[in-house]
Protein backbone atom coordinates (compact mmCIF):
# COMPACT_ATOMS: atom_id res chain seq x y z
CA UNK A 1 0.00 0.00 0.00
CA UNK A 2 5.60 7.50 4.92
CA UNK A 3 7.35 9.33 9.20
CA UNK A 4 10.03 11.23 12.77
CA UNK A 5 9.79 11.39 17.00
CA UNK A 6 8.75 8.51 19.11
CA UNK A 7 5.38 9.29 18.17
CA UNK A 8 4.56 8.79 14.38
CA UNK A 9 2.74 6.19 12.00
CA UNK A 10 3.67 4.35 9.24
CA UNK A 11 1.18 2.96 6.87
CA UNK A 12 2.05 0.13 4.99
CA UNK A 13 0.32 -0.47 1.87
CA UNK A 14 0.63 -3.05 0.10
CA UNK A 15 0.59 -5.72 -2.31
CA UNK A 16 1.45 -6.76 -1.98
CA UNK A 17 2.60 -4.83 -0.38
CA UNK A 18 3.39 -3.44 2.61
CA UNK A 19 6.69 -1.38 4.86
CA UNK A 20 7.47 1.34 7.19
CA UNK A 21 8.40 5.01 7.49
CA UNK A 22 11.45 8.04 7.76
CA UNK A 23 12.76 10.75 9.43
CA UNK A 24 15.09 12.23 11.94
CA UNK A 25 14.29 11.77 15.62
CA UNK A 26 10.59 11.47 14.32
CA UNK A 27 8.01 8.58 13.78
CA UNK A 28 7.17 6.92 11.11
CA UNK A 29 4.54 7.01 8.40
CA UNK A 30 1.47 5.35 8.89
CA UNK A 31 0.98 1.60 7.40
CA UNK A 32 -1.92 0.51 5.45
CA UNK A 33 -1.47 -2.59 7.13
CA UNK A 34 1.48 -4.02 8.73
CA UNK A 35 2.31 -7.11 7.01
CA UNK A 36 5.60 -6.68 5.61
CA UNK A 37 8.03 -9.63 5.58
CA UNK A 38 11.28 -9.14 7.28
CA UNK A 39 14.73 -11.07 7.20
CA UNK A 40 17.61 -11.08 9.71
CA UNK A 41 20.28 -10.16 7.11
CA UNK A 42 20.13 -6.57 6.60
CA UNK A 43 22.77 -7.47 4.41
CA UNK A 44 20.02 -8.89 1.93
CA UNK A 45 19.03 -5.62 0.73
CA UNK A 46 21.89 -4.77 -0.32
CA UNK A 47 21.86 -7.87 -2.61
CA UNK A 48 22.52 -7.00 -6.52
CA UNK A 49 20.74 -3.33 -6.67
CA UNK A 50 23.87 -1.37 -7.74
CA UNK A 51 24.01 1.86 -10.55
CA UNK A 52 24.83 0.30 -13.84
CA UNK A 53 26.59 4.54 -14.97
CA UNK A 54 26.99 5.82 -11.46
CA UNK A 55 29.34 8.47 -13.74
CA UNK A 56 25.69 9.58 -14.68
CA UNK A 57 24.39 11.12 -11.53
CA UNK A 58 26.55 13.74 -11.31
CA UNK A 59 26.74 15.14 -14.77
CA UNK A 60 24.17 16.76 -16.94
CA UNK A 61 23.39 15.17 -19.89
CA UNK A 62 22.48 16.88 -23.28
CA UNK A 63 21.15 15.36 -26.17
CA UNK A 64 18.72 12.60 -26.82
CA UNK A 65 15.68 12.25 -24.73
CA UNK A 66 14.65 8.29 -23.52
CA UNK A 67 11.43 8.02 -25.21
CA UNK A 68 12.29 4.13 -24.74
CA UNK A 69 13.41 1.55 -22.42
CA UNK A 70 15.13 -2.10 -22.33
CA UNK A 71 12.49 -3.56 -19.85
CA UNK A 72 10.67 -7.09 -18.22
CA UNK A 73 7.34 -8.18 -19.00
CA UNK A 74 5.28 -10.93 -17.68
CA UNK A 75 2.51 -13.27 -19.44
CA UNK A 76 1.63 -16.56 -17.83
CA UNK A 77 4.48 -16.67 -15.37
CA UNK A 78 6.78 -16.46 -18.71
CA UNK A 79 9.51 -13.38 -18.81
CA UNK A 80 9.33 -11.57 -21.99
CA UNK A 81 11.82 -8.34 -22.34
CA UNK A 82 10.49 -5.57 -24.58
CA UNK A 83 10.97 -2.09 -25.18
CA UNK A 84 8.94 -0.51 -23.55
CA UNK A 85 7.83 3.35 -23.59
CA UNK A 86 8.72 6.17 -20.98
CA UNK A 87 7.14 9.94 -21.03
CA UNK A 88 8.79 11.13 -18.09
CA UNK A 89 12.69 11.33 -18.84
CA UNK A 90 14.00 15.09 -20.19
CA UNK A 91 16.97 15.53 -22.15
CA UNK A 92 19.42 16.48 -19.77
CA UNK A 93 17.97 12.29 -18.48
CA UNK A 94 16.75 13.38 -15.12
CA UNK A 95 13.33 12.75 -14.35
CA UNK A 96 10.28 14.87 -15.00
CA UNK A 97 8.21 14.77 -11.64
CA UNK A 98 5.12 16.84 -13.49
CA UNK A 99 4.15 12.90 -15.23
CA UNK A 100 3.95 11.19 -11.83
CA UNK A 101 3.25 14.32 -9.56
CA UNK A 102 6.18 13.76 -7.20
CA UNK A 103 9.99 13.09 -6.48
CA UNK A 104 12.09 10.46 -7.51
CA UNK A 105 15.08 9.43 -5.18
CA UNK A 106 16.97 6.03 -4.76
CA UNK A 107 18.86 4.55 -1.27
CA UNK A 108 17.50 6.33 1.19
CA UNK A 109 18.00 5.03 4.67
CA UNK A 110 15.99 4.35 7.42
CA UNK A 111 16.13 2.91 11.20
CA UNK A 112 14.72 2.33 14.59
CA UNK A 113 15.78 1.09 17.84
CA UNK A 114 12.63 -0.63 19.17
CA UNK A 115 11.36 -4.00 21.42
CA UNK A 116 8.33 -5.86 19.54
CA UNK A 117 7.41 -7.66 22.59
CA UNK A 118 7.28 -4.76 25.27
CA UNK A 119 5.36 -1.66 24.29
CA UNK A 120 6.65 -0.14 27.87
CA UNK A 121 10.20 0.37 26.53
CA UNK A 122 9.55 1.73 23.28
CA UNK A 123 7.61 -0.82 20.80
CA UNK A 124 7.86 -1.46 17.30
CA UNK A 125 4.30 -0.72 16.96
CA UNK A 126 0.86 1.13 18.33
CA UNK A 127 -2.37 0.42 20.01
CA UNK A 128 -3.81 -0.14 16.49
CA UNK A 129 -1.07 -1.72 14.65
CA UNK A 130 0.88 0.97 13.08
CA UNK A 131 4.90 1.49 12.21
CA UNK A 132 6.54 3.40 15.08
CA UNK A 133 9.81 5.35 15.70
CA UNK A 134 11.58 5.43 12.34
CA UNK A 135 14.20 7.62 11.39
CA UNK A 136 16.05 8.62 8.44
CA UNK A 137 19.60 8.18 8.99
CA UNK A 138 20.71 10.06 5.94
CA UNK A 139 20.04 12.79 3.64
CA UNK A 140 17.37 12.40 1.05
CA UNK A 141 18.53 9.85 -1.43
CA UNK A 142 19.77 10.10 -5.06
CA UNK A 143 18.27 11.79 -7.94
CA UNK A 144 18.45 9.33 -10.58
CA UNK A 145 19.82 10.19 -14.03
CA UNK A 146 19.72 8.87 -17.30
CA UNK A 147 22.74 8.90 -19.75
CA UNK A 148 22.11 6.01 -22.15
CA UNK A 149 20.33 6.79 -25.52
CA UNK A 150 19.50 3.79 -26.28
CA UNK A 151 17.59 3.12 -22.44
CA UNK A 152 19.44 -0.08 -22.02
CA UNK A 153 20.52 -1.21 -18.44
CA UNK A 154 21.11 -4.31 -17.28
CA UNK A 155 17.70 -6.01 -15.37
CA UNK A 156 18.71 -5.24 -11.71
CA UNK A 157 20.32 -1.70 -12.05
CA UNK A 158 18.90 0.93 -10.46
CA UNK A 159 18.41 2.43 -13.35
CA UNK A 160 16.04 -0.08 -14.93
CA UNK A 161 14.21 -0.24 -11.68
CA UNK A 162 13.82 3.27 -11.26
CA UNK A 163 12.00 3.09 -15.43
CA UNK A 164 10.42 0.51 -14.71
CA UNK A 165 8.62 1.67 -11.35
CA UNK A 166 8.50 4.85 -13.07
CA UNK A 167 6.44 3.81 -15.90
CA UNK A 168 4.37 1.32 -13.89
CA UNK A 169 3.90 4.53 -11.61
CA UNK A 170 2.94 7.12 -14.88
CA UNK A 171 0.33 4.37 -16.35
CA UNK A 172 -1.50 3.81 -12.69
CA UNK A 173 -1.66 7.69 -11.97
CA UNK A 174 -3.10 8.20 -15.21
CA UNK A 175 -5.89 5.48 -15.60
CA UNK A 176 -6.69 6.02 -11.18
CA UNK A 177 -6.91 9.51 -11.51
CA UNK A 178 -9.49 9.56 -14.55
CA UNK A 179 -11.36 6.99 -13.17
CA UNK A 180 -11.91 7.31 -9.70
CA UNK A 181 -11.34 11.24 -8.49
CA UNK A 182 -12.22 12.54 -12.44
CA UNK A 183 -9.45 14.31 -13.24
CA UNK A 184 -9.08 16.05 -10.11
CA UNK A 185 -5.86 16.87 -8.55
CA UNK A 186 -4.39 13.93 -6.83
CA UNK A 187 -1.51 15.36 -4.72
CA UNK A 188 1.67 14.63 -4.98
CA UNK A 189 3.48 10.89 -4.50
CA UNK A 190 6.42 10.46 -4.82
CA UNK A 191 8.60 7.35 -5.28
CA UNK A 192 11.54 6.29 -3.23
CA UNK A 193 13.89 3.06 -4.87
CA UNK A 194 15.21 0.57 -2.88
CA UNK A 195 15.24 2.56 0.38
CA UNK A 196 16.54 0.29 3.78
CA UNK A 197 14.43 0.14 6.79
CA UNK A 198 16.20 -1.86 9.57
CA UNK A 199 15.09 -2.04 12.78
CA UNK A 200 17.56 -3.21 15.71
CA UNK A 201 15.42 -5.25 18.29
CA UNK A 202 17.42 -4.10 21.66
CA UNK A 203 15.69 -6.84 23.96
CA UNK A 204 16.23 -9.39 21.22
CA UNK A 205 17.95 -12.55 23.03
CA UNK A 206 19.25 -13.71 19.88
CA UNK A 207 22.82 -12.38 18.73
CA UNK A 208 21.17 -11.39 15.30
CA UNK A 209 18.94 -8.63 16.80
CA UNK A 210 18.52 -6.98 13.12
CA UNK A 211 15.54 -7.01 10.98
CA UNK A 212 15.22 -5.92 7.57
CA UNK A 213 11.84 -5.28 5.81
CA UNK A 214 12.58 -7.49 2.03
CA UNK A 215 10.69 -7.64 -1.13
CA UNK A 216 7.53 -5.98 -0.84
CA UNK A 217 5.99 -2.45 -2.24
CA UNK A 218 4.29 0.04 0.41
CA UNK A 219 2.08 3.36 0.34
CA UNK A 220 3.20 5.86 3.01
CA UNK A 221 0.75 8.88 3.28
CA UNK A 222 1.69 12.18 3.36
CA UNK A 223 2.39 14.06 6.73
CA UNK A 224 3.13 10.59 8.72
CA UNK A 225 6.55 11.89 9.59
CA UNK A 226 8.85 10.61 7.38
CA UNK A 227 7.47 12.95 4.48
CA UNK A 228 5.70 15.99 4.23
CA UNK A 229 4.08 14.16 0.58
CA UNK A 230 2.99 10.45 0.71
CA UNK A 231 5.11 8.15 -1.06
CA UNK A 232 5.32 4.77 -2.46
CA UNK A 233 8.44 2.60 -1.83
CA UNK A 234 9.69 0.34 -4.20
CA UNK A 235 11.92 -2.14 -1.73
CA UNK A 236 14.80 -5.08 -2.76
CA UNK A 237 13.80 -8.60 -3.94
CA UNK A 238 14.87 -11.68 -2.32
CA UNK A 239 18.50 -12.63 -1.68
CA UNK A 240 17.56 -15.95 -3.18
CA UNK A 241 15.77 -14.45 -6.25
CA UNK A 242 17.20 -15.66 -9.88
CA UNK A 243 16.96 -14.68 -13.39
CA UNK A 244 13.59 -16.83 -13.71
CA UNK A 245 11.64 -14.97 -10.81
CA UNK A 246 9.08 -11.68 -10.75
CA UNK A 247 10.80 -8.72 -9.43
CA UNK A 248 7.87 -6.91 -8.19
CA UNK A 249 8.52 -3.85 -9.74
CA UNK A 250 8.15 -5.35 -13.05
CA UNK A 251 4.50 -6.30 -12.40
CA UNK A 252 2.32 -3.17 -13.56
CA UNK A 253 -0.26 -4.38 -10.73
CA UNK A 254 1.94 -3.97 -8.12
CA UNK A 255 2.37 -0.68 -7.90
CA UNK A 256 -0.69 0.30 -8.99
CA UNK A 257 -2.39 -1.60 -6.27
CA UNK A 258 -0.12 0.68 -3.76
CA UNK A 259 -1.48 4.22 -5.63
CA UNK A 260 -4.73 2.63 -5.49
CA UNK A 261 -4.08 3.12 -1.29
CA UNK A 262 -3.59 7.35 -2.11
CA UNK A 263 -6.60 7.08 -4.28
CA UNK A 264 -8.77 5.67 -1.74
CA UNK A 265 -6.97 8.02 0.81
CA UNK A 266 -8.31 10.86 -1.51
CA UNK A 267 -11.74 9.13 -1.74
CA UNK A 268 -11.83 9.94 2.10
CA UNK A 269 -11.21 6.35 3.22
CA UNK A 270 -8.69 6.20 6.31
CA UNK A 271 -8.09 2.66 7.78
CA UNK A 272 -7.05 4.27 10.66
CA UNK A 273 -10.28 6.65 10.94
CA UNK A 274 -11.94 4.40 13.67
CA UNK A 275 -11.01 1.22 14.99
CA UNK A 276 -9.07 -0.54 12.55
CA UNK A 277 -10.60 -3.82 12.35
CA UNK A 278 -9.53 -6.58 9.97
CA UNK A 279 -12.66 -5.98 8.01
CA UNK A 280 -11.85 -2.34 7.05
CA UNK A 281 -7.57 -3.11 6.60
CA UNK A 282 -9.47 -6.17 4.07
CA UNK A 283 -11.39 -3.07 2.50
CA UNK A 284 -8.60 -1.24 1.82
CA UNK A 285 -6.38 -4.44 0.59
CA UNK A 286 -9.58 -5.03 -2.10
CA UNK A 287 -10.36 -1.63 -3.38
CA UNK A 288 -6.50 -1.68 -4.19
CA UNK A 289 -6.82 -4.85 -5.59
CA UNK A 290 -9.55 -3.28 -7.66
CA UNK A 291 -7.58 -0.62 -8.43
CA UNK A 292 -4.36 -2.28 -9.10
CA UNK A 293 -6.51 -4.77 -11.69
CA UNK A 294 -8.10 -1.96 -13.12
CA UNK A 295 -5.58 -0.14 -14.23
CA UNK A 296 -4.64 -2.13 -17.68
CA UNK A 297 -5.88 -4.55 -19.61
CA UNK A 298 -4.82 -8.30 -19.51
CA UNK A 299 -4.13 -8.02 -16.16
CA UNK A 300 -4.97 -11.75 -15.84
CA UNK A 301 -2.69 -12.67 -18.28
CA UNK A 302 0.11 -10.62 -16.48
CA UNK A 303 -1.08 -12.15 -12.63
CA UNK A 304 -1.17 -15.48 -13.93
CA UNK A 305 1.49 -17.82 -12.06
CA UNK A 306 2.97 -15.42 -10.85
CA UNK A 307 4.33 -16.54 -7.36
CA UNK A 308 2.64 -14.90 -4.04
CA UNK A 309 0.24 -12.12 -6.32
CA UNK A 310 -1.40 -14.55 -8.73
CA UNK A 311 -4.12 -15.29 -6.24
CA UNK A 312 -5.04 -11.37 -6.16
CA UNK A 313 -6.30 -11.86 -9.69
CA UNK A 314 -10.09 -10.68 -9.02
CA UNK A 315 -11.83 -12.10 -11.76
CA UNK A 316 -10.58 -15.41 -10.37
CA UNK A 317 -12.75 -17.57 -8.01
CA UNK A 318 -10.12 -19.78 -6.00
CA UNK A 319 -7.00 -19.24 -4.34
CA UNK A 320 -4.43 -21.72 -5.27
CA UNK A 321 -5.37 -24.06 -2.74
CA UNK A 322 -8.35 -24.92 -4.69
CA UNK A 323 -10.71 -22.60 -1.87
CA UNK A 324 -13.72 -20.48 -2.89
CA UNK A 325 -13.00 -16.95 -2.36
CA UNK A 326 -16.14 -16.43 -0.40
CA UNK A 327 -17.22 -15.37 3.03
CA UNK A 328 -18.88 -19.32 4.21
CA UNK A 329 -19.09 -20.48 7.63
CA UNK A 330 -15.84 -21.72 7.94
CA UNK A 331 -14.08 -18.61 7.03
CA UNK A 332 -16.44 -16.63 9.31
CA UNK A 333 -16.09 -18.96 12.45
CA UNK A 334 -12.60 -18.82 12.11
CA UNK A 335 -12.66 -14.54 12.15
CA UNK A 336 -15.53 -14.70 15.01
CA UNK A 337 -12.98 -16.66 16.89
CA UNK A 338 -10.97 -13.58 17.14
CA UNK A 339 -13.95 -11.35 18.42
CA UNK A 340 -10.94 -8.66 19.22
CA UNK A 341 -9.87 -8.60 15.16
CA UNK A 342 -7.81 -5.91 15.76
CA UNK A 343 -4.66 -5.53 13.82
CA UNK A 344 -2.53 -5.42 17.07
CA UNK A 345 -4.45 -8.76 18.45
CA UNK A 346 -4.05 -10.20 15.39
CA UNK A 347 -0.07 -10.13 15.56
CA UNK A 348 -0.36 -12.60 18.57
CA UNK A 349 -1.89 -15.00 16.37
CA UNK A 350 -0.44 -18.20 15.31
CA UNK A 351 -0.32 -21.20 13.05
CA UNK A 352 -3.21 -22.00 14.31
CA UNK A 353 -5.74 -19.84 12.40
CA UNK A 354 -4.94 -19.16 8.70
CA UNK A 355 -6.74 -18.02 5.61
CA UNK A 356 -6.77 -19.19 2.35
CA UNK A 357 -4.15 -17.37 0.36
CA UNK A 358 -1.24 -18.28 -1.32
CA UNK A 359 1.49 -15.82 0.74
CA UNK A 360 5.45 -15.18 0.94
CA UNK A 361 4.91 -15.79 4.53
CA UNK A 362 3.02 -18.07 6.57
CA UNK A 363 2.03 -16.07 9.68
CA UNK A 364 -1.30 -15.52 9.68
CA UNK A 365 -1.09 -11.96 11.10
CA UNK A 366 0.39 -11.03 7.88
CA UNK A 367 -1.67 -12.17 5.29
CA UNK A 368 -5.01 -11.90 7.11
CA UNK A 369 -6.05 -8.65 5.32
CA UNK A 370 -4.82 -9.26 1.78
CA UNK A 371 -6.39 -13.03 2.20
CA UNK A 372 -9.56 -11.16 2.99
CA UNK A 373 -9.33 -8.63 1.08
CA UNK A 374 -8.79 -10.83 -2.09
CA UNK A 375 -12.01 -12.31 -1.39
CA UNK A 376 -13.97 -8.55 -0.60
CA UNK A 377 -12.50 -7.66 -4.56
CA UNK A 378 -13.94 -10.92 -5.85
CA UNK A 379 -17.14 -10.34 -4.57
CA UNK A 380 -17.32 -6.99 -5.88
CA UNK A 381 -16.39 -7.73 -9.50
CA UNK A 382 -18.92 -10.54 -9.07
CA UNK A 383 -21.94 -8.34 -8.82
CA UNK A 384 -20.15 -5.59 -11.04
CA UNK A 385 -19.69 -7.25 -13.74
CA UNK A 386 -23.22 -8.96 -13.77
CA UNK A 387 -24.63 -5.29 -13.17
CA UNK A 388 -22.37 -4.88 -16.42
CA UNK A 389 -23.96 -7.82 -18.28
CA UNK A 390 -27.20 -5.86 -17.61
CA UNK A 391 -26.64 -3.03 -19.00
CA UNK A 392 -28.57 -2.39 -22.28
CA UNK A 393 -25.54 0.43 -23.33
CA UNK A 394 -22.17 -1.55 -21.99
CA UNK A 395 -21.15 -2.47 -26.00
CA UNK A 396 -20.39 2.26 -25.71
CA UNK A 397 -18.84 1.96 -21.95
CA UNK A 398 -15.33 0.62 -20.98
CA UNK A 399 -15.58 -1.62 -18.43
CA UNK A 400 -12.44 -1.04 -16.16
CA UNK A 401 -13.85 2.57 -16.32
CA UNK A 402 -17.40 1.16 -15.05
CA UNK A 403 -15.59 -1.03 -12.54
CA UNK A 404 -13.74 1.38 -11.34
CA UNK A 405 -16.84 3.53 -10.43
CA UNK A 406 -18.10 0.88 -9.23
CA UNK A 407 -15.90 -0.24 -6.43
CA UNK A 408 -15.28 3.70 -5.55
CA UNK A 409 -19.19 3.62 -4.61
CA UNK A 410 -18.62 0.57 -2.54
CA UNK A 411 -16.00 2.19 -0.81
CA UNK A 412 -17.94 5.23 0.19
CA UNK A 413 -21.04 3.44 1.11
CA UNK A 414 -18.54 1.30 3.65
CA UNK A 415 -16.61 4.19 4.84
CA UNK A 416 -19.28 5.59 7.30
CA UNK A 417 -19.63 2.06 9.09
CA UNK A 418 -16.99 -0.45 9.36
CA UNK A 419 -15.05 -0.97 11.81
CA UNK A 420 -17.05 1.35 14.45
CA UNK A 421 -16.91 -1.29 17.44
CA UNK A 422 -18.57 -3.69 15.36
CA UNK A 423 -18.11 -7.64 15.34
CA UNK A 424 -16.56 -8.64 12.13
CA UNK A 425 -19.24 -10.47 11.36
CA UNK A 426 -21.53 -7.02 11.63
CA UNK A 427 -18.77 -5.71 9.40
CA UNK A 428 -18.76 -7.88 7.10
CA UNK A 429 -22.56 -7.99 6.33
CA UNK A 430 -22.12 -4.22 6.38
CA UNK A 431 -19.72 -4.65 3.26
CA UNK A 432 -22.17 -7.08 1.42
CA UNK A 433 -24.90 -4.05 1.95
CA UNK A 434 -22.65 -1.31 0.62
CA UNK A 435 -22.41 -3.31 -2.83
CA UNK A 436 -26.23 -3.80 -2.79
CA UNK A 437 -26.32 0.18 -2.71
CA UNK A 438 -23.69 0.27 -5.15
CA UNK A 439 -25.92 -1.64 -7.69
CA UNK A 440 -28.75 0.65 -7.09
CA UNK A 441 -26.46 3.61 -7.02
CA UNK A 442 -24.55 2.38 -10.60
CA UNK A 443 -27.61 1.61 -11.79
CA UNK A 444 -29.73 4.86 -11.80
CA UNK A 445 -26.50 6.79 -12.88
CA UNK A 446 -26.39 4.87 -16.11
CA UNK A 447 -30.40 4.03 -16.18
CA UNK A 448 -30.27 0.27 -16.07
CA UNK A 449 -33.89 -0.68 -15.37
CA UNK A 450 -33.71 -3.56 -12.96
CA UNK A 451 -36.15 -6.39 -13.36
CA UNK A 452 -37.67 -8.60 -10.46
CA UNK A 453 -35.55 -11.37 -12.49
CA UNK A 454 -32.39 -9.10 -12.39
CA UNK A 455 -32.55 -8.38 -8.61
CA UNK A 456 -33.08 -12.23 -7.95
CA UNK A 457 -30.05 -13.23 -9.94
CA UNK A 458 -28.01 -10.34 -8.20
CA UNK A 459 -29.05 -11.70 -4.86
CA UNK A 460 -28.31 -15.14 -5.95
CA UNK A 461 -24.81 -14.25 -6.44
CA UNK A 462 -24.47 -12.23 -3.03
CA UNK A 463 -26.04 -15.46 -1.20
CA UNK A 464 -23.10 -17.47 -2.62
CA UNK A 465 -20.42 -15.00 -1.89
CA UNK A 466 -21.82 -14.42 1.49
CA UNK A 467 -22.95 -17.35 2.46
CA UNK A 468 -21.83 -17.37 6.05
CA UNK A 469 -23.50 -14.42 6.52
CA UNK A 470 -26.89 -14.61 8.74
CA UNK A 471 -28.84 -12.67 6.17
CA UNK A 472 -30.56 -14.67 3.58
CA UNK A 473 -31.57 -12.09 1.65
CA UNK A 474 -30.15 -8.50 -0.77
CA UNK A 475 -32.13 -6.55 -2.99
CA UNK A 476 -35.41 -6.40 -1.24
CA UNK A 477 -35.57 -10.05 -2.33
CA UNK A 478 -37.06 -12.11 0.54
CA UNK A 479 -34.84 -15.03 0.22
CA UNK A 480 -31.48 -15.98 -2.14
CA UNK A 481 -30.93 -18.93 -3.35
CA UNK A 482 -27.64 -19.68 -4.22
Amino acid sequence: MAMIPATLLLAIAQFLITSCGNGTSTKPPEQTDSNFPLTDDPSAQEAQYKWDDENCLANVKPGKRITQFSATSWSQGQKVEIAQSIDSILADGSIDENVIGGDTRAREIYSRSCSRTDSAVGGCLGPEGRELNWTRTSQPGVKPRFCKDSGNYPRDSLERITLEALKHFSDARSFQVKAYLESKDPGPVDLKIIPSFETIRFNSSSSGNKSSIVDQMAYFPANSGLNETAFIAVFPGRKDENQDSPRLWETSFVLAHEYGHHIERKLGFDQYAKTRTVARAAVSEGFADIAGYSTKKGMDLELNNIGCIKDRRISSGIFSDKVEKKIDKALLNALLLREKDSISNLSTIKSDFSLPYLACTSAPSRTLPHGLGAILAHQVFVIASALNDIDPNRSKRDDRLELAKFSRDWLKNVNGSVGAGRTVENDLLLISKAIETAVLNESSRKSIRLTETDFKSLCSKMAKGFSGLNQSSWFSQNSCSN
